[in-house]
């Protein structure tokens, strides 16, 4: 994971546990953050297919009228 030092290098370097918590925690925000953003986009990702779907249905109902007519 970027910025964050591997469980070899903080045994090799003695890393202060603090600094390493402080750390975890800033990617731990970064990543929920992200998931956050991820998940508002699928929903209006969501809403936009649905709006298609019924407006192809829409569609769908005019041609079958206009084929009706005939």
């Amino acid at each position: 994971m970027p910025g964050i030092p591997s469980a070899e290098e903080v045994a090799q370097k003695r890393m202060d546990l603090a600094k390493l918590n402080a750390m975890l925690l800033e990617k731990i925000k970064e990543l929920t953050l992200y998931s956050i953003q991820l998940e508002k986009t699928s929903q209006q990702q969501s809403q936009e297919l649905q709006s298609i779907k019924q407006k192809q249905i829409q569609f769908e109902q005019m041609i079958r009228e206009i084929v009706n007519r005939k």
